[in-house]
């Protein structure tokens, strides 16, 4: 995800690069220019904020993994407690 997303925004970057050299030489006028690098700059951002969702995204999902994990093993312990009649869990090995 991350290599596509930076050759996404590497595309729209060099077409704001493209816009200044269309008009630094003279071959579009100051209106197109920029209008075209407003709307260059604005899919940048609009790319931008996806990425962002989408990590959020991955963030929120792995935080409730860790939850739901973290209650099933703590349901596990207590079951090996009361069938082992220890009070302590099981010791878990974690490489």
């Amino acid at each position: 995800m991350g290599r596509n997303r930076r050759q996404s925004y590497s595309v729209y970057e060099r077409s704001i690069e493209r816009i200044q050299e269309m008009y630094d030489g003279g071959f579009v006028g100051w209106q197109e220019y920029s209008d075209d690098t407003m709307y260059a700059v604005l899919n940048l951002y609009n790319a931008k904020i996806e990425a962002t969702d989408a990590l959020d995204k991955q963030k929120e999902y792995i935080n409730n993994l860790k939850e739901q994990f973290s209650s099933e093993e703590k349901a596990l312990g207590t079951k090996w407690r009361l069938r082992t009649g220890t009070s302590q869990s099981p010791k878990y090995h974690t490489n």
